[in-house]
């Protein structure tokens, strides 16, 4: 899929504000997003939130369009699909299931699989018994993906509205995936271990997998009421649409949820839940026990020595040379949180073609927060 290129000629001056949501004046934080903004013509919208309890600020701001085709202006509190971002809350939920003694972090996936799963797994030489909850979490179990088939590329692209199932995504991985890895023999990204979490949240927990995790990170007591798995639970009441989004040749709205649904994916959010939740992940308020924060930076060190950065749905990176932790999504939506500042920080990009313009985004957010 090439990258998708759009021409703005319609632009309202209406397009040019940047609104706010916020608990104290931060200008100078809306008008790092009007300057990206202005400065890139072809940027449908922006979105951002930062929480910095120490700085005393709790912020939102928004520039730009909902949808390339109208002139309707983008709003802080409108909800996007945050895709890969949802491996976090995976995370969270099978942290809350350790703290409760259900499963370890240690824990064989074999007897913890479905059996039609287990014996598809097995019969393509996986053993299941060396592969362990934290290599699934840690994308080091050695196990191939569905994302780069032949397949699965041509069916995104010619038939985008169809109706992806999860083991249909793992059969896929098993038929024209790469051949397995011992487990715990290099990092490799792939999207199946957190689909095979999902099956193993619903046998843990017996429920749905989205409800389990709505449940085990308990959203409804923080507060997390604009998020939700988009078509497997229905839209929260009073929500403004979610937003138009992009990336190369694709958009949101045509493109079927279900490519990126079942665990891997799969979450809306808005920006200031998506912020909230990560300041509660990463400052250990989302647990009942105080070291269960530490768990989250479990690395798995891999026998070809190469380091992945990657921890438990999450990843480690840098802004403005401070060590920040979090993660990114598919339709351009980036949550990390600072240790060094204790502040969170999310920024939603519409159209993620542009992700190179992230880096200055995210720069002088903390710039600003900083000073």
């Amino acid at each position: 899929m090439k990258y998708l290129y759009i021409s703005f000629l319609t632009f309202s001056l209406l397009a040019f504000s940047c609104r706010s949501d916020q608990t104290e004046n931060n200008s100078d934080l809306g008008e790092i997003l009007r300057s990206v903004y202005e400065q890139n013509p072809d940027v449908v919208g922006i979105m951002a939130r930062i929480e910095a309890p120490e700085k005393s600020i709790s912020w939102s701001g928004a520039v730009g369009l909902t949808d390339k085709n109208d002139t309707i202006q983008i709003l802080p509190d409108q909800p996007a699909l945050i895709t890969s971002n949802t491996k976090t809350f995976m995370a969270a939920a099978f942290l809350r299931l350790v703290e409760q003694g259900k499963v370890s972090l240690d824990s064989p996936v074999d007897t913890l699989l479905s059996e039609g799963t287990a014996k598809l797994l097995t019969g393509d030489g996986y053993d299941l018994k060396k592969i362990k909850i934290k290599n699934l979490l840690t994308n080091t179990s050695g196990i191939s993906d569905f994302v780069k088939t032949k397949s699965y590329e041509e069916k995104v692209i010619n038939d985008p509205k169809y109706r992806w199932t999860r083991d249909e995504q793992i059969k896929l991985m098993i038929d024209e995936g790469e051949p397995p890895l011992e487990p715990e023999s290099s990092f490799k990204y792939s999207d199946v271990n957190y689909l095979l979490l999902s099956e193993i949240l619903e046998n843990i927990t017996g429920k749905k997998f989205y409800e389990a995790i709505s449940e085990q990170v308990n959203f409804q007591k923080y507060g997390l009421n604009s998020t939700w798995f988009y078509t497997l639970e229905d839209t929260p009441e009073g929500l403004n649409p979610l937003i138009h989004q992009y990336m190369n040749n694709s958009e949101s709205y045509v493109q079927d949820p279900s490519f990126d649904l079942y665990g891997a994916g799969g979450l809306a959010s808005t920006t200031k839940d998506l912020g909230r939740f990560t300041q509660l992940f990463f400052t250990g308020e989302l647990f009942a026990n105080p070291g269960t924060k530490d768990l989250i930076f479990t690395e798995v060190k891999t026998n070809d020595s190469v380091e992945s950065n990657y921890m438990l749905g999450i990843g480690k990176s840098s802004i403005n040379g401070l060590t920040a932790f979090g993660h990114t999504g598919f339709w351009g939506s980036y949550a990390f949180y600072i240790p060094e500042l204790n502040a969170s920080i999310v920024v939603v990009l519409s159209n993620n073609n542009r992700s190179d313009l992230i880096p200055e985004i995210f720069a002088g957010l903390v710039k600003s927060i900083t000073h």
